[in-house]
């Protein structure tokens, strides 16, 4: 037995299993735009001339109230903390890597993977740098977990993880540090894997983050 939960910002699964475990995944997180805009669209909509309003008589009460503010803040802070550990051996080219419309995030061409190109292992990171990739993956992965344990999956991408990521400038010239890198007109991915589990985040004015 299984059930899903979709709505515009978020997609979370569970599937209840014969022996009483509980599979909480694929996960999905999004926003677009990451950072609401200022400036509201027109009250009066073209195609029937009536103004937008909500049931209070508001033209577009919540948009002004949250506008200039980042959606999901935190996870905001994550991807900075996580890109500190990046480098230029781990990043491959934009040009190698096909979009995919069924998951939303991006494949290697050729049918290759990360194993077939520089990554960061990240059995060999630092304990601080896996601490920072490890909340950003975590951080997802509670939006269906809730209260219950992550050690296994800490301690899977622990052994087994494999990092790599790209963006649509040479990995000298960007790496995001602020929320202002963010809304400008930059593509950002980043990739963590193991023989079981894949995680990404991928920013491009919009963020979008996904485990499964």
């Amino acid at each position: 037995f299984g059930f899903r939960f979709s709505g515009h910002h978020l997609d979370i699964n569970y599937g209840f299993k014969a022996d009483g475990s509980v599979d909480d995944l694929p996960v999905f997180l999004g926003h677009n735009p990451l950072v609401v805009p200022g400036t509201t669209p027109p009250v009066v909509r073209s195609h029937d001339d009536e103004p937008i309003v909500d049931d209070r008589g508001h033209e577009y009460l919540s948009w002004r109230s949250f506008a200039g503010l980042s959606m999901f803040p935190r996870a905001v802070h994550l991807v900075f903390g996580a890109a500190r550990p990046l480098n230029n051996q781990s990043f491959i080219p934009l040009k190698m890597w096909n979009s995919t419309s069924w998951w939303g995030g991006l494949e290697l061409k050729s049918g290759k993977n990360i194993k077939d190109y520089p990554h960061l292992d990240m059995s060999t990171m630092e304990e601080e740098d896996f601490g920072e990739v490890w909340e950003l993956i975590a951080y997802t992965l509670r939006f269906s977990r809730g209260h219950r344990g992550t050690e296994s999956e800490k301690d899977l991408f622990r052994a087994q993880g494999r990092l790599v990521w790209t963006s649509d400038h040479p990995p000298e010239e960007y790496m995001p540090s602020s929320e202002a890198d963010l809304l400008e007109e930059n593509f950002y991915y980043v990739r963590a894997e193991t023989d079981e589990w894949l995680f990404f985040v991928m920013i491009n004015h919009k963020l979008m983050m996904e485990l499964h």
